[in-house]
């Protein structure tokens, strides 16, 4: 269980950066 917590954490620092640029583009459409 502590290998999904890791992948989890490694899948946050490569995506994250993904789903705060998308909702930075859904804010400035807004």
């Amino acid at each position: 269980m502590a290998l999904k917590g890791l992948r989890a954490r490694d899948w946050i620092e490569e995506h994250g950066h993904e789903q705060r640029r998308r909702a930075d583009e859904h804010i400035a459409l807004a």
